[in-house]
């Protein structure tokens, strides 16, 4: 399985209630990109691998127990493959902190399955692969044309 590095036009688009104002306040503007891009590819990944719907997993409700569960498994990967902190992820998923730490626990608790947790380990390198990439390629991408935006918000 090949993995790409930027998801160049997805075949939907993010929920109306995506927090961007909070998230550049939060993100160095660079990386912005890069987190959604991110958030992008985890959705396509966790939506194809627990069978659900990508609409489903950016409604603003929790929806039927197998999509929250999904979008239990999205925050998880977010927060500890890509490494970002409680708060962060939940500004990508428009949820509050305590929300993500819940979702957090309960995936770690499930991981004593041992399907889960392969399928967690698997999800989780093709992540932190992209995730990788895409912060690569917005760094190389402010190199190259001499963006230096250290200090902006």
């Amino acid at each position: 399985m090949q993995v790409t590095a930027v998801v160049s036009k997805p075949d939907y688009t993010l929920p109306s209630h995506f927090n961007l104002p909070a998230l550049c306040s939060i993100h160095h503007r660079r990386r912005r990109a890069a987190l959604i891009s991110t958030r992008v590819f985890i959705d396509h990944i966790v939506a194809y691998s627990f069978d659900v719907s990508k609409a489903m997993l950016g409604a603003s409700q929790r929806g039927p127990a197998p999509v929250a569960l999904a979008r239990q498994v999205g925050m998880y990967l977010a927060h500890v493959e890509c490494g970002l902190t409680l708060t962060q992820v939940g500004h990508l998923y428009a949820r509050d902190r305590t929300t993500v730490a819940h979702a957090c626990a309960l995936i770690e608790d499930r991981r004593d399955c041992a399907a889960l947790d392969y399928q967690l380990e698997l999800l989780g390198a093709a992540v932190a692969y992209h995730h990788r990439c895409a912060l690569s390629a917005v760094e190389a991408q402010a190199c190259a044309t001499g963006n230096d935006e250290e200090g902006a918000a």
